[in-house]
């Protein structure tokens, strides 16, 4: 179907020049309903004054979408959930909008709530007693992720009840520190802390 409006001639001929210029893009056949959602843009009558806006909330629904985030806040009400599991006789429930999102009894915990960062990379997991797993604090809620920058430092003296450490291949000793505890300010404003036994 041809577009019928500039925004989508536009986003056509663009379409063209990307196949052109990059054969085997990453956009590679999608093209048709990227001129399409430009020629349902350009019919729904954003002004100069809007377009920027619209445009850039447009972008950020297509974004969650794709990467199958919410679009929206999550309400937590039950038809949000699915059973998944029992432990000790409490159902363990699974957000369907979410799949990072788990109800255990009273609690609800995203398990992407901390991503800890280093020179060689990022990670999940617990760093000095802090999990990469927080607790709701409330719905309506939008999950959201905090980087927290670490230190890893070797370790080369090992008590014998400690097991706070990670081992290389090449056997050298090493752990993770938080590099300053004020990167967890704005985690625990937005998340109840879990307390990590």
């Amino acid at each position: 179907m041809e577009p019928t409006t500039n925004t989508g001639k536009h986003a056509k001929a663009e379409m063209e020049a990307l196949a052109k210029l990059e054969p085997d893009h990453v956009l590679k056949g999608m093209e048709e309903e990227i001129v399409a959602l430009a020629d349902a843009f350009g019919r729904s009558g954003q002004s100069g004054g809007s377009a920027p806006y619209v445009a850039e909330v447009l972008a950020r629904i297509v974004r969650d979408a794709c990467m199958q985030e919410p679009v929206i806040p999550l309400t937590g009400e039950d038809d949000e959930w699915e059973e998944v599991a029992k432990e000790d006789g409490t159902k363990i429930f699974q957000n369907k909008r979410c799949g990072t999102l788990f109800k255990h009894g009273d609690q609800v915990k995203f398990i992407e709530a901390i991503t800890f960062i280093t020179n060689e990379g990022a990670f999940g997991g617990t760093v000095e007693g802090i999990s990469s797993i927080q607790l709701v604090k409330s719905f309506p809620f939008k999950p959201r992720t905090f980087h927290v920058p670490v230190i890893t430092e070797e370790v080369k003296i090992i008590l014998a009840d400690d097991k706070n450490f990670y081992e290389r291949k090449d056997g050298t000793r090493y752990r993770h520190k938080i590099k300053d505890w004020d990167d967890l300010i704005p985690v625990f404003e937005y998340y109840d802390q879990l307390e990590v036994k």
